[in-house]
């Protein structure tokens, strides 16, 4: 195989020619016809031809029907069948009959030129199958453009949806392990491995089987919780919260365009989970805070009880004692009638008071009460 030495610097930009011909003064005429328009290549055989042109890629092929070695049908017919690239064929041929014709078409060929031919109509051929075959190739290029806008727009799509599910049932979530399984769902759909690591009551990491990671992992998350909210390293990325981190295994470092949408993704489930998170600790305080104050409360009541029947018992002994000292006493019936009604005083001023008491400890009942709804705990809980 021959090519046409180059003849400026902008040979690289010309679309390829390729000339099939056994030949030697047709490949001569050719190549000084298209040399200022085309990067000229030719062969004298179709030996080798399929590799020829999936490396040279040309736009348009001249194939001679009439070869020594091999007919230009078969020629055509192999390219068509097994060839990467896809030129746009012209046979020359020195027939001129409609089976010849039929035969080139039904071949794969693209026209059909007869000999003798003018120059100008070969120009004018090979210049349509050029056009052709460069929008042709635009075509492809725009329509695998579009077919790949499509699918991202679709995964994204499906993506998205697997977020705001995850969402939803995260808002469900009412403990640590639950938020856990809705993380690796998520992860699952979008087809990445990860761990997760929690820094709540406890720290604790899990991998995707719901078992606790590795010493090497616990190592990575020891040391860089800290040091960013997103850290890459080699196809994996760590993403970090205040009380939540986890490590993604599989990123598609490749693809540009997915690894940015997944880092979206990602950067917004953080925020999710650490919220989530940041709920639980607040729920947990309160509740327990709930059952403290519970307690508080009964062993008030129970305190309460045991004072108001040791002082209001004491007072009435005290009563019944100055009742029965008064003729001792020697005090007249006024003095003894202030007396008595001191102490009733007294104890009505006790009692008093412990109604006071325990109508706040009914409130802190009432609010204990109140509490635990809105916890959804039970109030026989404490």
């Amino acid at each position: 195989m021959t090519s046409k030495p180059a003849r400026d610097d902008k040979v690289h930009t010309l679309p390829a020619l390729l000339v099939i011909d056994d030949d030697a003064d047709m490949h001569e005429l050719l190549s000084d016809v298209f040399a200022d328009e085309y990067d000229v290549h030719s062969t004298l055989n179709g030996e080798e031809i399929l590799e020829h042109c999936d490396r040279i890629k040309p736009n348009v092929i001249l194939l001679d029907i009439l070869l020594e070695k091999e007919s230009g049908l078969t020629i055509c017919s192999h390219l068509r069948q097994n060839a990467k690239h896809q030129p746009m064929i012209l046979f020359i041929s020195g027939k001129n009959g409609l089976k010849q014709r039929l035969e080139a078409y039904n071949h794969g060929g693209d026209d059909f030129l007869p000999k003798p031919f003018q120059i100008s109509e070969l120009r004018a051929k090979v210049e349509i199958l050029n056009t052709l075959a460069v929008k042709r190739d635009e075509l492809k290029v725009n329509n695998e453009f579009a077919t790949r806008t499509a699918l991202n727009a679709m995964t994204e799509a499906s993506q998205y949806g697997g977020v705001l599910r995850f969402f939803n049932n995260m808002y469900k979530a009412s403990s640590i392990e639950k938020i856990r399984d809705e993380f690796f769902t998520l992860m699952n759909d979008l087809g990445l491995k990860t761990s997760i690591q929690f820094r709540t009551e406890t720290t604790v990491e899990y991998n995707s089987s719901g078992q606790e990671c590795s010493p090497i992992e616990q190592h990575i998350y020891e040391n860089l919780h800290l040091q960013g909210r997103l850290i890459p390293f080699s196809n994996r990325l760590m993403v970090n919260g205040k009380f939540i981190s986890f490590i993604v295994k599989n990123m598609p470092v490749d693809d540009e365009f997915a690894t940015g949408r997944l880092n979206d993704i990602l950067a917004t489930t953080i925020e999710g989970l650490d919220s989530k998170a940041q709920e639980l600790l607040r729920l947990n305080l309160l509740r327990q805070t709930a059952k403290e104050v519970a307690a508080s409360s009964q062993r008030l009541s129970g305190i309460m009880g045991d004072h108001e029947g040791f002082i209001v018992g004491a007072m009435n002994h005290v009563i019944s004692e100055i009742n029965s000292s008064f003729h001792t006493l020697e005090m007249n019936e006024e003095q003894e009638v202030f007396f008595t009604g001191l102490a009733e005083n007294i104890i009505n001023s006790i009692e008093t008071s412990f109604v006071r008491i325990g109508n706040e400890q009914n409130v802190l009942n009432c609010l204990w009460l109140s509490l635990s709804s809105v916890l959804g705990t039970e109030s026989n809980d404490t």
